[in-house]
């Protein structure tokens, strides 16, 4: 099959699909519509820097790696699927958001900030000292 578009026009037009396959049509958890923040786990969980992402303002979610089984629940935090690309979660969150704050352990996010280049969106890494 031949693209003719980049991966945000091709999860937009194709996302109904894309989303039933995956299980993510389900939006109950939007509270505002300004401003998200998302993050992005590595194969490990940082805990002391969730400590730190619940005190941000806006919505707040965490996206676990696919092999990460805990579902969260002892902090405030909406939890993505695991095993749906982050890619088609964005594009969503693009359509939904005004601003989105993506934070990730600089690796796993590197290609999802390959393709995905909105002026809404901000990455940053955790590791760095402006991340929170």
């Amino acid at each position: 099959v031949h693209i003719n578009t980049n991966i945000t026009e091709s999860i937009r037009s194709n996302f109904t699909d894309i989303a039933t396959i995956f299980g993510t049509s389900d939006n109950d958890f939007f509270k505002s519509k300004k401003q998200c923040r998302i993050y992005l786990t590595d194969w490990a969980v940082d805990y002391k820097f969730i400590d730190d992402f619940l005190n941000l303002s806006g919505d707040l979610f965490i996206k676990p790696h696919p092999h990460i089984t805990e579902n969260f629940s002892e902090f405030n935090l909406n939890v993505m699927k695991p095993g749906a690309p982050f890619e088609l979660l964005i594009v969503y969150f693009l359509d939904i958001y005004e601003r989105i704050d993506v934070y990730d352990h600089g690796s796993h996010g590197s290609s999802v900030r390959r393709y995905i280049n909105d002026p809404k969106v901000k990455f940053h890494s955790i590791y760095n000292n402006d991340a929170v």
